[in-house]
Order: C-alpha cells, then sequence, then structure tokens
C-alpha cells in the first residue's frame, strides 16, 4: 500500500513536471524510478505520432492540471507522513492511526479520480487509432529485462 501511494504521487508530479518540456522538444523522458507508472504514459504518448498540435493541446492539459496535481500530491504527502508519526510513535492510538489511514486513501483516491480526468482529456484529442495504440501500450507488460533504451 505504502508503495502504491508513494508511487501514485510521485508519478502525477513527475508526469506533470516533466510532460511539457518531453512534448515541447519530442525528446525522450528517462523516468527517475523504474517502476514509475507515469513514465509509462510519457512513453506511451511518445509512440502515438502527435501531430504538433495535439503536442501543444497535450502540453496545455498537463500545465493547466499541474497546480491542483501538485497540491493534491502534496496533501496526499502530508497525510502520509502523518500517518507514519502515527503509527511510528510508542503507544500508537488505534482510531488515529484508522483515522489517518482513512485520510490516506481518501487523499489517494482524489488523486486518482483527477488523473484520470486529466488521462481523459488527453485521450480526447487523440483520433481512435491513437487511442487504441495507447491503450494497448498502456497494458503491454515493460519488458524488464533491457536497462534504459
Amino acid at each position: 500500500m505504502k508503495t502504491i501511494l508513494r508511487g501514485t504521487c510521485l508519478t502525477l508530479v513527475l508526469v506533470v513536471l516533466a510532460s511539457s518540456a518531453a512534448m515541447a522538444d519530442g525528446e525522450r523522458v528517462r523516468p527517475a524510478r523504474a517502476n514509475n507508472p507515469f513514465s509509462k504514459v510519457m512513453r506511451c504518448l511518445q509512440i502515438v505520432d502527435l501531430s504538433d498540435d495535439q503536442r501543444t493541446e497535450i502540453r496545455s492539459i498537463f500545465e493547466a492540471a499541474k497546480p491542483n496535481l501538485s497540491a493534491l500530491a502534496a496533501d496526499l504527502r502530508a497525510d502520509r507522513d502523518a500517518l507514519r508519526a502515527l503509527v511510528s510513535s510508542d503507544t500508537p492510538d488505534e482510531c488515529a492511526v484508522g483515522a489517518a489511514l482513512l485520510e490516506v486513501e481518501a487523499a489517494a483516491q482524489i488523486l486518482r479520480e483527477e488523473t484520470a480526468i486529466v488521462m481523459d482529456s488527453v485521450k480526447a484529442i487523440l483520433s481512435p487509432e491513437q487511442q487504441a495504440m495507447l491503450e494497448g501500450c498502456l497494458l503491454a507488460p515493460r519488458d524488464s529485462s533491457h536497462g534504459e533504451d
């Protein structure tokens, strides 16, 4: 659970920050962490053959979403840190820990929903063929037998 929450938080921040530059320059984005789910989104967007107009629109979607996603990621980090502090105490209060866990889960759910909205906006710009390519790429397992491409 901790890994999923950390991954969700990091991926949202990374996608928002990395997407603008990568989409603008058409450069490959090398993920900071190999298990970062949004690195796969960025890689998949690079293979769907985006037009210049699509790149511009997707960049503007990510730029518009950046403040909200960053704030939600910060909220999730704060809730997770509060939970960690409660659990790490000498005598954890079960009720407080349970309430903090619910806060973390709620913050993570809000972040997932906002991310889904951003992804839906991106997919709306793509042609049906590009959407199919993106979905196929996102569903495909990544071959971990090779290093950085």
